[in-house]
């Protein structure tokens, strides 16, 4: 589906279905069009900038103001089908754009400058081999212990692309509950050896002293 409205009863009409001719018209109806879709940027939302280019030579006399309308739709739909491919987690939105002809080398081309926003403030996916990345944080205590030293050792296998983010996951679950299991048995171990020693307190009491 197009992000740009439908085009207008005024755009299909006889009177526009001509030729165009002269460039500035290339330039006003892109920036005309594209006023009406973009949205206000959050300046501490992420961004992205995407450009297009034509040969202004391929557009003039060959395209009407109609087929202009839909190139630059069906621009804006793939720069936004790329974002979406690229950062899943966005809701990307034209929020700024810049068209003007340049030359280069001697040829003139028509460029469109789009920046784009995600509306929904999102952090970015980091990928590796292809996957996206888990961000794992873990916090450890300043003392080194077994438990730490493995934990650390998953990260840099993770890290390297040894592990995938699931194995690295089950892994820690696994350290984590053997150092839990460890917790449990040092706070026991206390308190069996409180209840041995009053056991062997009344053993004591009830013994006769022997010649």
């Amino acid at each position: 589906m197009s992000i740009l409205p439908e085009v207008t009863e005024t755009l299909m009409k006889e009177s526009n279905t001509r030729k165009l001719t002269d460039p500035s018209v290339l330039i006003a109806t892109a920036n005309r069009m594209l006023s009406k879709v973009t949205v206000e940027g959050n300046p501490e939302h992420r961004t992205r900038s995407k450009i297009a280019r034509w040969r202004v030579s391929n557009l003039l006399s060959a395209i009407d103001e109609a087929t202009w309308f839909n190139m630059v739709s069906a621009t804006l739909d793939g720069q936004k089908k790329t974002l979406n491919n690229m950062q899943s987690n966005g809701d990307w939105q034209p929020c700024g754009f810049e068209a003007e002809i340049r030359e280069d080398a001697g040829v003139a081309i028509f460029m469109l400058g789009v920046e784009w926003t995600d509306e929904n403030g999102a952090e970015d996916v980091v990928y590796q081999n292809g996957a996206p990345v888990v961000n794992v944080n873990v916090t450890t205590k300043s003392e080194p212990s077994g438990g730490n030293e493995m934990t650390l050792e998953i990260l840099k296998m993770l890290a390297a692309g040894q592990v995938n983010a699931n194995e690295a996951i089950s892994r820690l679950e696994g350290v984590l509950s053997s150092k839990d299991e460890e917790e449990v048995i040092k706070e026991a171990e206390p308190t069996a050896k409180a209840k041995t020693a009053t056991t062997n307190k009344k053993r004591s009491i009830g013994k006769r002293p022997t010649n």
